[in-house]
């Protein structure tokens, strides 16, 4: 069975956090800037979705990870699936700069990000985290 409603996050640098948050509708994917946070100023600067929820795609919280980029100019959302190689995962990524983002709404076999400027810079891979 699905396991809908969980939240993660992945501190970068300067009080910079991505999170993933699926609301058991849909995946959700932000920047926030925890130092606006502490201020009481709005803290979401980017909002992106990763997937609807349907009676065929229920992602559980293992099949989702966040990344940032070797220079944390960028932070990803990559979803597991079944679309080979691993670079296909990415389904949404924030440019930290200039709070641009690309999504792919992920709908259980479509292909993801293949922008290799907006890719540039990431090292993750799921077998990296598996074997951690």
């Amino acid at each position: 069975m699905a396991e809908p409603g969980f939240i993660l996050a992945e501190a970068g640098r300067d009080g910079l956090v991505c999170i993933f948050e699926d609301d058991d509708e849909t995946g959700w994917f932000y920047l926030q800037d925890r130092l606006l946070t502490e201020r009481g100023e709005s803290e979401i600067l980017v909002a992106a979705p990763a997937y609807n929820r349907s009676e065929s795609l229920q992602p559980k919280q293992e099949d989702v990870r966040l990344a940032w980029s070797a220079d944390s100019t960028k932070c990803a959302v990559l979803i597991r699936g079944t679309a080979r190689p691993i670079i296909d995962d990415f389904r949404a990524v924030i440019n930290v700069l200039n709070k641009g983002f690309i999504h792919k709404l992920y709908d259980g076999c479509s292909v993801g990000i293949q922008d290799s400027d907006w890719l540039a810079g990431f090292e993750w891979t799921w077998t990296d985290q598996d074997s951690a």
